[in-house]
């Protein structure tokens, strides 16, 4: 700790931040700004690289000089590799989703449609997902079975395996399939 007292915090900085940070402090002088936050790496003596947040208070003088700033540090490391796991199993889902020859879709109990990947959209003959979603499974069923009987069952048992059903594509041609479905809930 004393040999921080007196050492410029910049110094701290990761050398891969410095410039960034160094810009946005004099951005945030020019323009005058009072309070703001960022975020970066700093690095330890021994190396060691963590994430900060770094919340600043800036005051100016009567003439809108700068006169002094707060500031307080904070380790965010472990929110930092908790949003990087995050975003990394979200690739996966989003790779696994768009790459399955196999069509997977999420729909509304109310029918409309949120999510279909790509092998769902070529198997129904449609360019886009978008020209797809436009319909409404209540409206406009695209199976030969009842979908309101597909919605209790859903309701009642919580999934529904190995359904073999006429769907109908774009063109009305018929398309036979093997459904699955599970209930997903929203946790609000």
């Amino acid at each position: 700790v004393h040999e921080l007292i007196g050492m410029s915090s910049f110094r701290l900085v990761a050398e891969e931040h410095r410039t960034h940070i160094s810009e946005t402090y004099s951005r945030w002088k020019r323009e005058k700004r009072t309070d703001m936050s960022v975020e970066f790496l700093v690095q330890k003596k021994n190396g060691e690289k963590f994430w900060v947040e770094q919340t600043s208070h800036y005051e100016f003088d009567e003439q809108g000089h700068f006169s002094k700033v707060a500031n307080i540090v904070k380790n965010i490391q472990e929110r930092k590799l908790a949003e990087d796991a995050l975003r990394r199993s979200e690739d996966r889902y989003r790779h696994l989703f768009e790459n399955s020859p196999i069509g997977i879709y999420r729909t509304t109990p109310d029918g409309h449609i949120l999510a279909g990947n790509p092998a769902l959209v070529r198997m129904l003959g449609y360019s886009l997902f978008e020209e797809y979603a436009n319909h409404n499974l209540e409206q406009y069923p695209n199976a030969s079975y009842s979908r309101s009987a597909f919605k209790e069952q859903l309701e009642r048992d919580g999934t529904i395996t190995g359904l073999e059903a006429e769907w109908y594509k774009k063109d009305k041609t018929p398309l036979f399939v093997r459904e699955n479905a599970q209930v997903v809930r929203d946790e609000t």
